[in-house]
């Protein structure tokens, strides 16, 4: 690379550059919009979760105090509640089987009419017990961001660096080649100059009067 002839791939490195920060910043942004996009859905799940949690629960203690004509409803709200938790659960990656036995214990004790006050809150501990820790991770998920997020916030920040470093490193390789070119000139320039003779050197002698 010619330092001395900059004009020539100055402007072209200068657009590169540009349009290189230019595709990273729009990059950026398409991936945060989508991250918080999913954060959104994932926030909403959690909360329908909670609500269907509660539901069942709160169904599941109506019926053990309803008549027998209003049982029906109760249980319909139950099973309601119950079917939606079932189809959250990603048959990939199980985080609610605890919860779903439990409720299922539920169901059958509640058909069956041994259910009492204590029994009943049984039951309701042990859906809290074991609802509450995928809701922690879930939400801590909400949170921290998703993971390809998080793998993608890591690799920008390498790429970033490394793009600085790379940039730094070629500023100061640059400025060192242009002193230097510079200097050799400066002593080439001195060294081409015609030395001086010793008799051109010398100072015309004046006459000496009588």
């Amino acid at each position: 690379m010619d330092l001395g002839n900059a004009a020539t791939w100055l402007a072209p490195l200068v657009a590169l550059t540009i349009g290189t920060v230019t595709a990273l910043l729009t990059g950026i942004n398409l991936v945060v919009g989508k991250e918080n996009k999913v954060s959104e859905f994932r926030q909403d799940w959690i909360n329908e979760q909670r609500k269907d949690l509660a539901a069942a629960l709160a169904a599941a203690q109506a019926y053990r105090g309803s008549k027998d004509d209003r049982r029906v409803e109760q249980l319909l709200a139950f099973d309601a509640a119950q079917v939606r938790v079932e189809l959250r659960e990603n048959p990939n990656k199980e985080e609610w089987t605890e919860v779903r036995a439990a409720l299922a214990q539920l169901r059958s004790d509640l058909l069956e009419g041994t259910l009492d006050d204590a029994k009943i809150a049984q039951h309701r501990d042990a859906v809290l017990l074991h609802g509450r820790l995928p809701l922690k991770n879930n939400w801590t998920v909400v949170k921290n961001g998703e993971i390809w997020f998080r793998v993608f916030k890591i690799a920008y920040v390498t790429v970033i660096t490394i793009f600085i470093l790379i940039a730094v490193g070629w500023m100061i390789t640059a400025t060192f080649r242009t002193r230097t070119i510079r200097t050799h000139q400066i002593q080439k320039s001195q060294g081409s100059r015609p030395a001086l003779s010793a008799s051109s050197s010398q100072a015309p002698k004046l006459p000496v009067r009588k």
